[in-house]
């Protein structure tokens, strides 16, 4: 069901996977993101918008510019994310240059990012029922 839903937000199907089989969607990018593709990462994560926590892999994305990361900023205000990004990767650098890596929850593994997004929606169950 959540598969139809991203596919058919975002029109260019190559530039993202959606993988919904573990607890919490996982969107992986496969493709550069630049000023000419990043609405596609907009329009995918936007496509999730119900979802508590996204899980956002950026493992096999060869480029990711300043484009991408305001994505990530702007879409961080109002959905929770955990993004899958190994430390060797030269995108891993750009989050550890600007502070970024203090601002996301960045792990090195989709099944890190699966046991992150449990706690960021167990956390969120707990404020929310604090605050009833």
């Amino acid at each position: 069901m959540r598969t139809n839903r991203i596919l058919r937000a975002v029109p260019d199907h190559s530039f993202v996977r959606l993988d919904n089989g573990g607890r919490h969607s996982v969107l992986r990018v496969i493709r550069d993101v630049d000023i000419a593709s990043v609405v596609h990462l907009d329009e995918a994560i936007a496509a999730l918008a119900a979802e508590p926590v996204v899980v956002i892999d950026l493992d096999a994305c060869p480029y990711f510019d300043s484009t991408g990361l305001t994505v990530l900023l702007r879409r961080l205000k109002t959905q929770a994310m955990v993004i899958v990004l190994p430390a060797s990767s030269a995108i891993h650098r750009t989050f550890e240059v600007t502070g970024l890596l203090n601002i996301f929850r960045v792990v090195e593994t989709v099944s890190d990012a699966q046991k992150a997004a449990d706690e960021m929606l167990a956390l969120k169950l707990a404020h929310a029922a604090l605050n009833r």
